[in-house]
């Protein structure tokens, strides 16, 4: 279909096949659940994945409301979860199940009948399968991001959230800020008039996070070794998706992309670490920068990048232009810097963890 306006393709086809095949199901379950309703709870309780510095901080968040009660949490590493428990009893809190005995410790969580929506806060490669596993156990989901890392997973996602009826939500967080919300209200009062294009980031310099031998360190390195591209997309482009009304007026129709050679990564374990660290061996495949352009269908065009492996300044970009204006100025006026990380560990060897934990703190918009 030409009119992004108009219901998609797809659900269409879908009421179209369900009835030519007499499908014995209601064609509605798979329709999209963008504007459907959570059902009214006067107490929402939460199921918890991976316990580490994102985790925590989630479960602090959360466990704050009054009308929100954590029943059960989740992590591959015992005293993650023990360590949780104790610090919600102190603060008053019932203290929720714990489950720690393997990495699909998480199946037995999601089948409990006490939990209305599952936060996963794990290693990326675990987001979409838990996501994918609580929506079948119907419940809502709320997971961080990236909420899947290849296009079969984001289809799963959608396809499971429709037919179950189940919310998944990605928690990007970036959306939200002042500056970010700021901009979305000019953009909606029509202060930059027609909107043009737009320009997007993830540029955050995550060198010694990358080699440290705790936390993400364990784990998110590996995002570079297997795969070449943009890593990390939403928390630059989920702002301007916002205010080009994406799949609310708009859509993403088509995109280049490519990447620079990746060198980075290598020169500095080369200076940071010791000459017979087994990461020394490790290859890198993901480009230093990668940059994509994307078209919508209603024209608009969209810059994105995406690089970890150099030193720079952090910058997400967050640019909307229009026939008025742009928020260049702006974003000038009130440039964000990162809050500090967890320096590079002494150099020991170290072997991939498959914890389900987050492990370095990481504040809003990290």
């Amino acid at each position: 279909m030409n009119d992004p306006k108009s219901s998609s393709r797809r659900d269409l086809l879908r009421l179209a096949s369900a009835g030519a095949l007499g499908a014995g199901f209601s064609a509605a379950q798979n329709l999209s659940v963008a504007g459907m309703q959570f059902e009214a709870k006067d107490t929402v309780r939460l199921g918890v994945i991976g316990i580490g510095g994102r985790g925590d901080s989630l479960i602090e968040n959360f466990s704050a409301i009054p009308q929100v009660r954590v029943t059960a949490i989740c992590d591959t590493v015992k005293e993650k979860v023990e360590k949780q428990q104790a610090k919600l009893e102190k603060a008053g809190k019932q203290a929720p199940a714990l489950y720690h005995s393997s990495d699909h410790a998480f199946e037995e969580l999601v089948k409990r009948d006490d939990i209305d929506l599952v936060v996963i806060a794990t290693p990326w490669i675990w987001h979409s399968p838990m996501a994918l596993a609580a929506m079948k156990h119907g419940k809502h989901v709320a997971v961080e991001v990236p909420a899947a890392r290849t296009i079969a997973e984001c289809w799963d996602l959608v396809n499971t959230s429709e037919s179950t009826r189940r919310h998944c939500i990605q928690l990007e967080n970036c959306c939200y800020g002042y500056n970010e919300l700021l901009v979305l209200n000019m953009v909606r009062a029509g202060l930059f008039g027609d909107l043009t294009h737009g320009a997007a980031a993830y540029n955050h310099d995550l060198r010694s996070i990358l080699f440290s031998n705790e936390g993400e360190g364990l784990w998110r390195r590996f995002e570079n070794v297997n795969r070449n591209g943009n890593l990390y997309p939403t928390h630059g482009l989920g702002p301007v998706a916002h205010y080009m009304d994406i799949n609310r007026g708009d859509r993403f129709e088509y995109l280049v992309s490519m990447s620079s050679p990746a060198l980075s990564l290598a020169a500095y374990r080369k200076e940071q670490l010791r000459p017979d660290d087994p990461r020394q061996k490790e290859v890198y495949r993901c480009g230093d920068l990668n940059s994509s352009l994307i078209k919508t269908a209603r024209g608009r065009v969209i810059a994105l990048e995406h690089n970890v492996a150099t030193p720079q300044p952090y910058d997400r970009i967050n640019l909307i232009a229009g026939t008025k204006g742009s928020s260049a100025t702006i974003r000038r006026a009130s440039s964000w810097t990162a809050p500090p990380r967890k320096r590079l560990a002494p150099s020991t060897p170290t072997k991939r963890a498959s914890s389900t934990s987050t492990g370095s703190s990481r504040r809003v918009g990290a």
